[in-house]
């Protein structure tokens, strides 16, 4: 990726790591997420010594869980040290930190040490790596971990069973909701990954406030565009899977030895799920 382009792919996250306090569930992970993600990790690294984790993004939330843990070694990957910086600011855990090593690179092309890591971890992680580069991604994070390593992550996809709201009846719902911080947030993630909006597998700002623009005239909404518009930046897209259609990219390096869904509550409750996924070995002749 040329200079000019890992630029254009850094600046939205600069511009949402701004705002990301504002950023609540099902956008971050919920209690129970987090308390998936513990669990996971405990079935892994308890008994081990000294594990290496790997951790793709900054999530605040699993950098948390990783501080609560002794003698591990922690290498945190951003694209850009802003988001780093923010996310750090967030933890609840923050003074911990020092025990982490933080790179600033493309996760395509982190020069990390190969059958290296016992897990490898982040939230949303396929869901940010452009649809055609997603395989290579897989196979990047397959040779990052040991014999028998772990790749933990949040997977947002539309699973069997989910449901495909129409953007209009999202919108009316919206409407009759009072404006707050909640209703923003609940809109805006079911909007863009649950909603007939999407298209080719992608997802993104420009997509949600081209849909709103068709409402402007409703006072509301005008608000709601702009607060669309002011919170994220309109280049940062998203990618997701058809799980039946697409399982096989991950079934090509890793083996689905777990899973857990959202809570039963959550409106988007078939399309994210927190996977435990082992490291599959492969033979070559």
């Amino acid at each position: 990726m040329t200079n000019k382009k890992q630029e254009k792919f850094a600046n939205p996250w600069r511009e949402i790591a701004k705002h990301w306090e504002k950023i609540k569930y099902p956008a971050r992970p919920s209690k129970k997420n987090v308390r998936d993600y513990k669990r996971f990790l405990d079935e892994v690294i308890l008994k081990k010594k000294n594990p290496r984790i790997l951790v793709f993004g900054a999530t605040p939330e699993l950098r948390d869980i990783l501080a609560q843990y002794h003698n591990i070694e922690i290498t945190v990957v951003d694209f850009n040290m802003e988001m780093i910086l923010a996310m750090t600011k967030l933890m609840k855990y923050k003074e911990k930190t020092s025990k982490e090593t933080w790179v600033k690179s493309d996760w395509l092309k982190v020069p990390l040490k190969e059958n290296y890591y016992d897990v490898l971890l982040g939230d949303c992680l396929l869901q940010n790596v452009p649809r055609l580069k997603q395989l290579f991604f897989l196979e990047k994070c397959h040779k990052f971990l040991k014999k028998g390593g772990y790749f933990i992550t949040k997977i947002g996809a539309k699973y069997p069973g989910a449901k495909v709201y129409e953007f209009k009846n999202l919108l009316k719902e919206y409407l009759q909701k009072d404006s707050n911080l909640k209703s923003f947030n609940d809109f805006w993630s079911i909007a863009l990954f649950c909603s007939n909006i999407g298209k080719n597998h992608r997802t993104g700002i420009k997509l949600l406030l081209k849909e709103l623009q068709k409402y402007i005239q409703n006072s509301k909404i005008k608000k709601l565009y702009e607060k669309v518009r002011k919170t994220f930046p309109k280049d940062k897209e998203w990618t997701y899977l058809d799980w039946e259609k697409d399982k096989w990219m991950i079934e090509k390096y890793f083996i689905l030895k777990d899973m857990a869904n959202e809570p039963k509550k959550a409106k988007g409750y078939y399309w994210v799920r927190i996977l435990k996924l082992k490291k599959k070995l492969i033979i070559t002749k």
